[in-house]
């Protein structure tokens, strides 16, 4: 192995360090849940793209210069720790041998023969012979956004987190009880339904989501969430779901709450009494009447 290639590969092992440091830290929203997305694959010497078809996918092409390929790893290992439900592909020059993937939302893999730079316009940057290039599929497997840099100025990872919050965000995050961006009022989203506990989240652990912030207890829970965020999204935006039934935005406890069918379900509780009381009178009627109020609520904008 040239020196070259022995300094991308230590770089790619100090990235899986990273990744794996903060994941042992501890310092659209619908009516229904989302299918769980295709899982990422191991590193390997191909990127299926197949697999990854109903996920947003950023790709990186890195180039033969290793000091700038080692400060984009690192800076897009770190941001994607932050942002939920897209995986980071890392392609590596032809002839490196990928490393431990860093994480779940993380693959790192070869291009052999430079097809699959070749499939969107790219010289043979598998080969080491081009800029870092940084390509972003949608779900669709459409390409939606493109970004290039030198070995002196690499491609930097907020403008693709933007990219992606506008993408992203929609009627329903919009419409989701929200103080300042934030969900939950700080509350864990996994621990609702991993923990059967709400447990409140460290400001010093979050991600985002469609232009929503989270925070987490724990950075394992963040990488969860991060994997498969809609799973953990409140029913309703987070609003109080009995009075959604009336077609109401009513705030809530956020300790106040009940899993039903993989749902999390929030309840107001104060002063005018506890709703999950009438909730659970009809709990069957008052959902078909939340979810319908829920959808008109977020198709009349």
């Amino acid at each position: 192995m040239n020196a070259s290639r022995s300094s991308l590969a230590v770089a790619l092992l100090l990235a899986a360090g990273l990744a794996h440091a903060q994941s042992h830290t501890t310092a659209h929203q619908g009516t229904q849940p989302a299918s769980t997305p295709a899982a990422a694959p191991a590193a390997s010497d191909h990127l299926d793209l197949a697999a990854l078809k109903g996920r947003y996918v950023s790709i990186s092409f890195l180039a033969a210069e290793a000091t700038a390929n080692a400060a984009h790893i690192t800076e897009f290992a770190t941001g994607f720790s932050t942002l939920a439900g897209v995986v980071n592909a890392i392609i590596v020059p032809e002839g490196t041998a990928p490393a431990t993937t860093p994480s779940a939302s993380t693959i790192i893999a070869r291009d052999p023969g430079g097809s699959l730079a070749a499939q969107f316009k790219l010289a043979n940057s598998s080969s080491g012979s081009s800029p870092i290039t940084v390509v972003l599929l949608d779900p669709a497997g459409n390409e939606v956004f493109r970004q290039s840099g030198a070995a002196s100025d690499h491609p930097k990872f907020a403008p693709l987190a933007e990219k992606i919050r506008s993408l992203t965000t929609d009627v329903a995050t919009r419409e989701s009880n929200l103080e300042k961006g934030l969900a939950l009022q700080g509350y864990d989203p996994v621990s609702y339904l991993d923990d059967a506990k709400p447990a409140q989240g460290n400001v010093k652990i979050q991600s985002e989501y469609r232009g929503v912030k989270y925070r987490f207890a724990t950075s394992e829970h963040r990488a969860t969430f991060n994997a498969n965020p809609d799973k953990y999204l409140p029913a309703y935006g987070g609003w109080c779901a009995t009075a959604m039934a009336d077609g109401s935005k009513v705030e809530i406890d956020p300790k106040n709450f009940k899993v039903t069918g993989g749902r999390v379900f929030l309840f107001y509780k104060g002063f005018l009494g506890n709703a999950i009381n009438d909730w659970n009178k009809d709990e069957k009627g008052l959902t078909v009447k939340a979810d319908n109020k829920w959808d008109s609520l977020v198709k009349k904008h």
